[in-house]
């Protein structure tokens, strides 16, 4: 299986967001957490490694 590098839709002091086709991957540093913000539509939110 090939890998590809994903494109990156934005960058700052807390992480990185890539761009993965059908959702998002949000990396963020620890002890820092998103901008208080809405959306329209629903979100769904996966932990992958850490603590809520």
């Amino acid at each position: 299986m090939a890998s590809k590098e994903l494109p990156i839709l934005k960058q700052d002091e807390r992480g990185v967001i890539y761009d993965c086709c059908n959702f998002n991957l949000v990396v963020r540093k620890k002890g820092t957490i998103s901008s208080d913000h809405a959306h329209k539509q629903a979100e769904t939110i996966v932990l992958i490694e850490g603590d809520s």
